[in-house]
Formats: C-alpha cells, sequence, structure tokens
C-alpha cells in the first residue's frame, strides 16, 4: 500500500490468510458525499487495490440502496388476473412445479404495471428502471418498427407470485401478489412506450409460495441476467432484461 507501507504489509498478510481459507475478500468504501470517476483510479494508485478488491459507495449509491430497502417493507399486493394470447386456448405449464409459460400482449403487462404500479410490482426485482439508455431504446424501436418480431427477439418477463390459479374458461392466470423479478425494463418500457401496442412478450409465472425465503432470494438472482435486445431481421439476439 503506497500510502502507508507498513498498513499494507499488514493488509496484503490478512488478504492473503483469507484467501487461503476460501474465502473472497471486498473492501467497501462508504462516503455521504457525491463521487467522481477518479475515485475508483485513486484507490488504486494512492492505496494499491485492484478493481475487484474494492467497491465504492457514494451519497447516490447510498440513497438507492436505501429506497430498495424501503420497497421491501410495503404490504404485499392482492390478487390481479392475467390473460394470456393462444389462437387454440392452449398454454404451456411444466409437470412437477407451479409454473406456468405463456404469451401476453404487451398492451396487457402496460395495463398490469398501471394497475399495480410499479413501486410495488418491482420490489423483488435486483435492478431498478434504468431509464433511457441503449438497451431500453432497442426495445422501443423493436416495439415501433418490428412489433410481430419482439416476442422473438426478447427474453420475457418472469413473475413470482404467491399464488397462482389457471383460468382455463377466462384464458388466464389468477395471480395473488404478483413479482416482477426478471424483465424490469422490458415491462417498464413497454409502459412508457407512447405509441399503440400490438406485439406480445413471453411470460414465465412461478409459484412461489412453496419455496423457502432462501430459495425465492437464490431464485431471483438465478432468473436476473443482464443482457440486452438487438432489433436486427437477420440476427436475432434475444437478450434483454
Amino acid at each position: 500500500m503506497k500510502a502507508n507501507s507498513s498498513a499494507g504489509q499488514w493488509l496484503g498478510k490478512a488478504f492473503h490468510s483469507v484467501r487461503n481459507k476460501g474465502y473472497d475478500l471486498e473492501l467497501v468504501f462508504i462516503s455521504t458525499h457525491k463521487s467522481t470517476d477518479l475515485i475508483d483510479q485513486l484507490i488504486i494508485e494512492t492505496l494499491g487495490f485492484k478493481p475487484h478488491e474494492f467497491i465504492v459507495y457514494d451519497y447516490s449509491h447510498v440513497f438507492q440502496l436505501h429506497k430498495d430497502r424501503e420497497r421491501d417493507f410495503t404490504p404485499p399486493l392482492g390478487n390481479y388476473f392475467l390473460p394470456y394470447e393462444s389462437l387454440d386456448g392452449e398454454m404451456v405449464r411444466t409437470r412437477s412445479n407451479n409454473a406456468w409459460v405463456m404469451t401476453v400482449s404487451t398492451d396487457r403487462i402496460r395495463s398490469m404495471v398501471n394497475d399495480l404500479t410499479p413501486e410495488k410490482l418491482f420490489r423483488k426485482n435486483v435492478r431498478n428502471f434504468l431509464g433511457k439508455n441503449v438497451f431500453n431504446n432497442r426495445i422501443a424501436e423493436t416495439l415501433e418498427n418490428e412489433p410481430s418480431n419482439f416476442w422473438y427477439y426478447n427474453n420475457g418477463i418472469t413473475i413470482l407470485c404467491d399464488e397462482g390459479n389457471l383460468d382455463k374458461e377466462h384464458k388466464g392466470i389468477r395471480m395473488r401478489n404478483p413479482q416482477v423479478i426478471n424483465g424490469c425494463q422490458t415491462a417498464m418500457s413497454i409502459r412508457k412506450f407512447a405509441g399503440d401496442l400490438s406485439s406480445d412478450v413471453l411470460v414465465r409465472l412461478y409459484k412461489g409460495q412453496i419455496m423457502s425465503s432462501s430459495t425465492q432470494l437464490r431464485f431471483i438472482k438465478t432468473a436476473l441476467t443482464p443482457s440486452r435486445i438487438e432489433t436486427s431481421s437477420r440476427t436475432i439476439r434475444s437478450k434483454c432484461v
């Protein structure tokens, strides 16, 4: 460590000892001030840490963590009916698990987000809506220019609910406390799309009441896969959060 060679030497020994026991070590720097792009480089050059050995939480990050924490204390959502699209009235359900895979119109997704509100519907989602960026802009472009291909290009939306029951007569699922755990960017981009919606999107619905809390947490982390969507008609890249 350049700032203090003696402290750096002892810290290096501590790092080595911990890693030899099979543990990962990450230092966390917390500040109530706003960070700049130079902070990471300053820590690397001054303190001698490698980029993967530390993380910086500045004012904005701490505030966001607080907002995320608040979401978990909101009351659970009630019952909600989500219709699916099918020409022959059929849908797919896994045999051994309480889960369904179905096609839902983007208009229905927008209604669900508006009815249940983003603050409540996405409170178990690891990532909040990121706003306008290159990937979300491409979602909007696909909705606008290639609506019939949106189902193919997009990875879909994953919903976890406490209870889920198939209503064949009305072609839909009756859910209790639905939570979008993957697909926040897709759902919010659909909600914010200014034009008419004519696309469909793939939806995976899991009944999570039978899972323990630790299993649910692992399931949510596994379901969240950073990805993207491309609008090329020649190459289908179905990766979109």
